[in-house]
């Protein structure tokens, strides 16, 4: 894009994803590795398919929380809809925060609250 083209109204409206500043979301892919982490299990998955999971989703919910900044942003500050975006902002930030805890059985109720969150975040970018 030419540089006066970046300053045009028209590209003020933009979003990133628009002007192809970043790469769009791959939902199918997040949702796929969503129904990984909330699938029912008659035991607990292996540590590396948690670890595995659990660092796929953390990298997911970071990109998703950028997105949902950008959604917040669009909102008069302090606006009903800019609070809105900003308590599923607050709630990935929380879980990005947290760790998997000292045991496998912690381990995998992160990993299964990551991927609620993403859920989320997917469902609200939707509507």
């Amino acid at each position: 894009m030419a540089k006066s083209e970046s300053n045009s109204p028209l590209h003020a409206q933009l979003t990133p994803m628009m002007t192809g500043d970043t790469a769009p979301l791959d939902t199918q892919r997040i949702r796929a590795t969503i129904a990984r982490a909330l699938m029912e299990r008659p035991v607990l998955p292996r540590p590396e398919e948690v670890q595995e999971i659990t660092g796929t989703l953390h990298r997911d919910v970071k990109v998703l929380a950028k997105e949902v900044e950008e959604r917040r942003d669009e909102h008069r500050w302090h606006s009903t809809g800019w609070y809105e975006w900003h308590a599923v902002l607050g709630r990935a930030h929380e879980d990005l925060r947290r760790g998997p805890g000292a045991g496998l059985r912690s381990a995998v109720m992160h990993m299964q609250e990551l991927g609620r969150t993403a859920e989320h975040i997917l469902n609200c970018l939707d509507q």
